[in-house]
């Protein structure tokens, strides 16, 4: 009887052991199809490998947050474009990289009224809650995705235009 017990007992840690691996397999294939999502726009429609992920007027932008914004700047990004660079070259933080974030109600609704409606009172709350200062807007983004809206930013008050290089944007939030 004391051995059927055990047996048990060991059955139900088995299971218990079984279900957590599973779970962190699964966690982990998800996590990595961020990442397979993100390393895609390295390689162009000919499977060769691209270097130019970031056109001239994104470089020169990134350089020049490197240059003159704070080290504790935060920065919000579209998730389809070369602002998902700006930690690795102008080593600042960003917000809402490409990735897990995407599940976020909050997240998608920031993205979403950033190219419908940025002068959206509930958006800016938001952002101020976030502690996001900058917003950096680029128009050529992967996938055919749609940029922020540039121009109902550029005539509202409750963003600057710090810098723009070509058709790359910074946006300080006031």
């Amino acid at each position: 009887m004391i051995l059927k017990i055990k047996v048990r007992a060991d059955f139900k840690s088995y299971c218990l052991i079984t279900l957590y691996i599973l779970l962190f397999l699964v966690s982990i294939l998800y996590l990595c199809s961020g990442i397979n999502q993100t390393a895609n726009w390295f390689v162009s429609s000919s499977k060769s490998v691209t270097l130019n992920v970031v056109d001239s007027d994104d470089y020169a932008v990134i350089l020049w947050i490197c240059n003159n914004l704070p080290e504790n700047a935060t920065i919000l990004v579209h998730p389809e474009g070369a602002g998902q660079l700006i930690p690795v070259i102008a080593d600042r933080r960003i917000i809402y990289p490409k990735g897990v974030n995407q599940l976020s109600k909050t997240y998608r609704y920031i993205i979403d009224q950033l190219i419908k409606e940025p002068n959206d009172p509930k958006l800016y709350e938001l952002l101020k809650q976030l502690r996001v200062s900058h917003i950096y807007c680029d128009t050529d983004l992967w996938k055919g995705a749609k940029p922020f809206d540039v121009q109902k930013m550029l005539s509202s008050n409750k963003y600057t235009l710090i810098f723009r290089f070509g058709n790359t944007y910074l946006f300080k939030i006031n």
